[in-house]
């Protein structure tokens, strides 16, 4: 008992009571999350199927998206507010994740709705499985349906919506703000991004130009989704389609922004860790980012 006094009196001493006051402020403040369910957007039929059904005498019709759960929060006030869709990495939608996702983006002013990709279907680990390759491939669907949602909400601005994501969920973000020949999405509103923001997404795919400003960070020692090809795929755009900023933060790695990451471990073989330097200058950076391109409260 005396140790514990001795060791509670220094932590008094070395400022453990801010950090105290601050951790239930922060409690105390957390924001109301409701749970909600809406209906991914539906897949037009591409111009084989419709060339198809044609030559039946018949006419493709779009495949309706599956019903999806994901968390609402949104700030004090009726509104319009500007809004943010979170989606998450394919590890799936964590506690933390949800959380901190509302209690950042309405601290900011905006309207939240977190995606749960995984929800509602057997999927709830997608780290480069291929039983689960179908399901992440089905992930754009899933942020058209959630910006088709919020855009329906008399509180939301449905000119001013952003896509977030981290890792998985940022190749997501990107591939719905990429510029496409022929329109994959049922959107008779034509509801769509204002800009994109991505933290270490995977840049190999076909990302040469965008419809809305993009906004990439990345560590420079990101093993998994390395800031390579992100460099590769903006020397390939030469500057075509909507402007994009890619930032490198020295001496960060997979996941840098989660605190939990803390000693780094390696998650489906690759190195994650937290760096508060690089975590902070993300967050600064991008709530810039979000007040330049889709306004703030």
């Amino acid at each position: 008992m005396a140790s514990f006094r001795y060791f509670f009196s220094k932590w008094i001493l070395c400022g453990g009571w801010i950090w105290f006051a601050v951790a239930m402020a922060a409690h105390a403040q957390t924001v109301e999350v409701q749970a909600v369910n809406f209906r991914t957007a539906s897949q037009l039929p591409n111009t084989a199927e419709q060339a198809e059904a044609k030559s039946k005498g018949q006419t493709a019709q779009p495949v309706l998206g599956d019903e999806l759960k994901a968390y609402l929060a949104k700030p004090a006030g009726p509104g319009p507010f500007g809004a943010v869709v979170a989606l998450h990495g394919c590890g799936g939608m964590s506690e933390r994740f949800k959380q901190e996702m509302t209690d950042r983006y309405n601290a900011w002013g905006y309207v939240v709705l977190v995606v749960d990709s995984f929800a509602n279907h057997p999927v709830k680990f997608a780290c480069g499985a291929d039983r689960a390759r179908s399901r992440a491939d089905m992930r754009p669907f899933d942020a058209m349906g959630a910006m088709q949602y919020l855009a329906g909400l008399p509180y939301v601005d449905p000119q001013r919506i952003a896509l977030l994501g981290s890792s998985q969920g940022s190749w997501v973000a990107l591939e719905v703000a990429s510029t496409r020949k022929e329109p994959i999405f049922d959107n008779p509103k034509n509801i769509k991004a204002q800009a994109v923001v991505a933290y270490y997404p995977d840049c190999r795919s076909t990302f040469d130009t965008f419809d809305v400003p993009v906004l990439i960070m990345v560590g420079d020692l990101d093993d998994w989704t390395p800031a390579s090809r992100c460099q590769d795929m903006l020397q390939r755009r030469a500057g075509k389609g909507a402007p994009v900023e890619l930032v490198v933060y020295p001496g960060a790695r997979h996941a840098f922004d989660w605190i939990d990451l803390q000693p780094a471990r390696r998650v489906a073989g690759y190195l994650m860790e937290y760096n508060a330097e690089a975590a902070k200058l993300s967050m600064d950076k991008h709530r810039e980012f979000l007040k330049q391109t889709i306004g703030s409260k």
